[in-house]
């Protein structure tokens, strides 16, 4: 063996080695990115209320899923500070626009405010179809709804 040269079986398992410690590294980062988005999403909440002049703030994140394996509709869900209701945050995508978009189900069980989440959601909402974001609210309620109903049978 010269110098620099490696044993063959140091070799073969530098591969799986790098592999193992690539692989770790991706699940590690999404693991912890997760977190970090949710507190994006929170801070992009607070500021939209703010700037709509809304006194209510963000408290923490719920899960997406519901007792019972229930699945919320779309994206990331939020409690609201004071029991005042709950955030879904979604995105709306059509011809050509995509915005994305907060719905607040109050505790009277309806949906009473869409906020955009950013400038560019706010100019794409025009050029979105019509009607697309009352689908989305509907099918958000009735999502909402349902979760709400299961934990209320329990």
């Amino acid at each position: 063996m010269k110098g620099n040269e490696l044993s063959p079986s140091i070799s073969r398992f530098l591969p799986f080695l790098w592999w193992l410690v690539a692989t770790t590294l991706v699940v590690a980062i999404s693991f912890f990115s997760a977190n970090l988005e949710r507190k994006t999403l929170a801070d992009m909440i607070d500021r939209a209320l703010k700037a709509a002049g809304d006194s209510r703030r963000v408290e923490s994140s719920i899960p997406s899923w519901g007792p019972d394996g229930v699945a919320s509709l779309a994206g990331e869900r939020f409690l609201l500070k004071k029991n005042e209701g709950k955030v879904v945050v979604f995105t709306v995508n059509g011809s050509g626009a995509s915005a994305t978009l907060a719905a607040f189900y109050s505790s009277k069980k309806s949906i009473d405010l869409i906020l955009p989440l950013g400038e560019g959601s706010r100019q794409a909402i025009p050029r979105l179809p019509a009607g697309l974001i009352d689908t989305y609210k509907y099918r958000i309620l009735e999502s909402e709804q349902k979760i709400d109903r299961r934990i209320q049978s329990k």
